[in-house]
């Protein structure tokens, strides 16, 4: 982990803060901090320059933070108690109550999400119970009143402390963050537009659980919950209409993530079936010279765009699905692209010969020269020529490896092209063949002075993943070979022809 804090090593010493020494400790960077909190006269932040990278690897993940052992509730019993005692007084009650209210809402009552139904009895019991204590030893009624619907009516049946009650609400209170799907993907003067429909649903495609009565929008649940939470936290109107949606381009190298600001419609609809829909329409420009709190995205990384969609405390930030056809924006000294990986709206600044791997040809013609021109999918932005690099094959199509040819890709007029020399009457070229549902490799065919692509073996939908059908042919090539080995070796027997 990068350094994200750092501390005058004078306020330290003055005070003699240190870290928790001797066993284990959880959540000790708790402890610390809420001793800096106690003595610091000022706290800065800097927030256009990000220090808190993510590198994961096998086996990185903290396994100490389990829920469902005793010492989790005890040591967060330990922080809670820390923080009324170092922050305690007037001077210090506004952070005290926002790092009390934190726990309470995000680590308490944040337990009993969807993962809680699917642990076993006991494990579910340590839960409740574990919060209950809490919940009772600190007195966090005193934070209801800022508490989201979904978190005040855990909170109510936490407090009626009926553990069936409370598996019951969380079956039929499912928070459902919103999930979006591209509609548009569109360079204008080298500034993406990004077009998007928000829907709130739940994991298996569920509409949310809400209903109309009269003018108020209210969540359905069953009349044991609605008696002990009573009416209040199933009320949503207000939730619902101060939703927010908005975008965020995230490095996949970095984990590295920067909001883009979003214009969006929210819609409120009934369905056939009583319920409501919530969606919406949203729309952002991501410009990769200032999307970087105003700085230039970092070149030739793929950066994933997502959307960032909130109701209430039900907020996902998610890549964003798209199938749209990759798009480039040409520059007199730079190619920028956005395409879909995985499903996943994404874009990278420079690096063209990446852009000719997602980019996917439509047809392909002769032209003056000796040249052979392929006409690439897509609406494209901007005007002129780059040199690039196309991959040729070398051999037959059993196995291809390719080698690098020269070609120029050219925009005009929205439409984007490759040029290179048609140096055989058959040439197979690697174009697209890193795009969802790209092909490994193209045949052009030139006879009479006319071109015709022909695809070739299907690449896969997306890199890393084994597509059924590779692993199909590498069993059938298998086979064939033992085949042909075991018949040389029979040819070879005494009596044998």
């Amino acid at each position: 982990m990068n350094p994200h804090k750092l501390y005058r090593r004078r306020l330290l010493l003055e005070h003699g803060i240190r870290f928790p020494e001797g066993g284990r400790v959880m959540w000790e960077d708790i402890f610390f901090n809420v001793e800096v909190a106690r003595h610091a006269a000022v706290i800065s932040t800097l927030s256009s320059t990000p220090y808190y990278h993510w590198v994961n690897t096998a086996g990185s993940g903290s396994t100490t933070f389990v829920k469902s052992r005793a010492d989790y509730w005890g040591g967060l019993h330990r922080v809670c108690e820390a923080i009324q005692t170092v922050l305690a007084g007037d001077e210090h009650r506004l952070q005290r109550e926002q790092l009390l209210y934190h726990q309470y809402a995000q680590r308490i009552l944040g337990a009993f999400d969807t993962k809680f139904l699917t642990r076993d009895a006991r494990d579910r019991a340590v839960i409740f119970e574990g919060a209950r204590a809490l919940q009772e030893h600190f007195c966090f009624e005193r934070f209801d009143v800022e508490l989201s619907r979904s978190q005040l009516l855990r909170a109510r049946v936490l407090r009626h402390g009926d553990l069936s009650l409370m598996e019951r609400a969380c079956r039929e209170d499912v928070r459902t963050p919103g999930t979006g799907r591209a509609s548009a993907l569109r360079w204008v003067n080298g500034v993406l537009r990004v077009e998007a429909d928000v829907e709130w649903t739940d994991g298996s495609g569920r509409l949310s659980t809400i209903e109309r009565t009269g003018a108020r929008l209210r969540k359905i649940v069953s009349p044991e919950v609605r008696a002990i939470a009573g009416d209040d936290p199933l009320d949503v109107t207000d939730e619902v209409a101060a939703a927010h949606v908005g975008f965020v381009v995230h490095s996949r190298r970095s984990s590295v993530a920067w909001s883009i600001p979003a214009d969006f419609q929210l819609q409120v609809e009934d369905t056939d079936g009583g319920a409501v829909r919530v969606h919406a329409t949203a729309a952002g420009e991501i410009d990769p010279d200032h999307a970087a709190m105003g700085r230039a995205l970092t070149p030739a990384t793929p950066w994933k765009v997502q959307v960032r969609a909130e109701i209430g405390s039900a907020h996902a930030q998610r890549g964003l699905k798209s199938d749209v056809p990759a798009t480039i924006s040409m520059r007199p000294d730079r190619l920028d692209f956005a395409f879909s990986s995985g499903g996943v709206a994404s874009l990278v600044v420079g690096d063209p010969d990446l852009a000719v791997r997602h980019l996917q040809p439509a047809g392909a013609r002769t032209i003056d020269g000796g040249l052979l021109e392929v006409v690439l999918h897509g609406s494209h932005d901007g005007t002129g020529t780059l040199d690039v690099v196309v991959g040729r094959g070398r051999r037959g199509l059993r196995v291809v490896p390719f080698e690098g040819m020269p070609a120029q890709l050219r925009v005009e007029a929205g439409l984007a092209t490759l040029r290179f020399a048609a140096t055989a009457s058959t040439i197979h070229v690697r174009i697209g063949d890193r795009a969802d549902g790209g092909r490994r490799w193209w045949t052009i065919i030139v006879r009479s002075g006319r071109a015709r692509l022909v695809p070739g073996r299907a690449a896969g939908v997306s890199r890393g993943r084994r597509a059924s059908e590779s692993l199909r042919q590498r069993v059938r090539l298998t086979v064939n070979r033992t085949r042909r080995v075991v018949r040389r070796f029979a040819r070879r027997l005494p009596g044998r022809g």
